[in-house]
């Protein structure tokens, strides 16, 4: 197979001066034969005024010599 699917990843954001971060939930489906991954993400906390965050979409990413690019696409709201 030339494709692995990962789940559970839960990278954290976190603002560059530290104060303020949120979790999201990856489900990632990597292609190794077109350099791609395609992946759903969900919004499920945050700290400060992004406690009541929320929000989810897909996203696809581009594979790079040196990094991949991954791009975001969905809504987001606080309740």
């Amino acid at each position: 197979s030339h494709w692995v699917r990962l789940s559970r990843a839960h990278p954290d954001f976190i603002f560059d001066d530290g104060s303020v971060s949120f979790a999201v939930k990856l489900q990632v489906r990597l292609d190794f034969r077109r350099g791609t991954d395609t992946f759903s993400w969900v919004i499920f906390g945050g700290t400060s005024d992004y406690a009541d965050l929320h929000g989810s979409g897909s996203g696809v990413g581009l594979f790079f010599e040196t990094f991949v690019l991954d791009l975001y696409d969905g809504g987001v709201h606080i309740d």
